[in-house]
């Protein structure tokens, strides 16, 4: 006899299914080579502790974000009210104690050693800063680096770093930054740990200008809006991965942020994207490794991926990007 109950599990298994925990092809998926697969990097959003990025690994991101804000007395991992929906918005470090935790936590051989942690993501708030305040707490930014991070030669950990200001206005700190590091005498033993993107800035040729008159070329192009209204919110993805694939690009990775529902994330990363910023790492990792097309599509990138390559899409015979190719 057909019963309530018997409806409820109906309903359960058809909603398990549609969010990705069932389906009929993860044999064939997880079984396809990844010779040729896109190398993805699945960001872990606002993970300001320690405890907090310890979660997002878990739960299988391979980088993450965090929010660096500049105080008289010290610089914090700190992003206050508002933030994301449904997050917690005032978790705080020290970026002192932070940076010795990850060297730690990328460094084999240590016992702390998470060797899927490729990418530490910056997102530098400058909001409300002079422009010589800005170039300040680059110079700030830059010491910390050298007295907490780049204070071993060599360093053997694994991470790179992507060191991102939000618009073309604030490019004052990355001079400040690069400045330092060129007094210190650090810049051209560590450049290639770093990378640099310009966040929310929409004018593509003020980012390729800041970026040429630096000669840096190790850079990240993202978009994208807060998860409260991502799922309405428009992109300008195909636009960004058509100058990524140009001959004329100035940046070697495209990602969306912030982004949190499956289905969402399904459409973006039609696009042959890079990266995804997101709350949920696990939903991520479970679409590239159960999605009977996107799992061919991708695989999550690892340590020994170059996070500055470029690699463009190719296309299939309908016109959709499908298997990626290096340039």
């Amino acid at each position: 006899m057909f019963t309530i109950r018997c409806l409820v599990q109906l309903i359960c298994l058809f909603a398990l299914s549609i969010n990705g925990y069932i389906t009929s092809d993860n044999d064939n998926a997880r079984s396809f080579t990844t010779m040729n697969q896109r190398p993805l990097y699945n960001i872990g959003h606002m993970c300001n502790s320690i405890k907090k990025t310890m979660d997002h690994i878990g739960r299988g991101a391979n980088a993450v974000e965090v929010d660096v804000t500049f105080k008289p007395d010290d610089i914090y991992l700190f992003h206050g009210y508002p933030c994301d929906c449904f997050r917690y918005c005032w978790d705080r470090e020290l970026l002192s104690n932070y940076l010795r935790f990850v060297r730690q936590a990328t460094t084999p051989g240590h016992p702390r050693y998470h060797p899927q942690w490729a990418i530490l993501y910056f997102d530098i708030k400058l909001k409300s800063f002079s422009n010589e305040e800005k170039r300040e707490h680059g110079v700030r930014f830059a010491n910390h680096m050298a007295s907490f991070f780049f204070n071993e030669i060599p360093v053997k950990s694994t991470i790179r770093f992507i060191i991102a200001i939000s618009y073309a206005d604030d490019d004052d700190f990355i001079y400040g930054f690069i400045n330092q590091l060129k007094e210190l005498g650090l810049y051209d033993s560590y450049r290639n740990f770093l990378g640099f993107d310009i966040g929310i800035e929409k004018d593509v040729d003020r980012a390729r200008a800041i970026w040429n008159q630096l000669n840096i070329t190790n850079v990240w192009q993202g978009e994208g809006i807060t998860n409260c209204i991502n799922p309405i919110a428009g992109h300008q993805l195909e636009k960004l991965v058509h100058i990524r694939d140009s001959p004329m690009t100035y940046f070697s990775k495209v990602y969306r942020w912030t982004i949190d529902l499956t289905d969402s994330l399904r459409s973006v990363l039609q696009h042959q994207i890079d990266g995804v910023m997101t709350n949920h790492p696990e939903r991520v990792l479970r679409i590239i490794t159960r999605d009977p097309e996107l799992s061919r599509i991708y695989r999550l990138a690892t340590i020994k991926d170059d996070p500055f390559k470029r690699i463009r899409a190719n296309s299939r015979p309908d016109g959709r990007n499908w298997i990626p190719k290096l340039y």
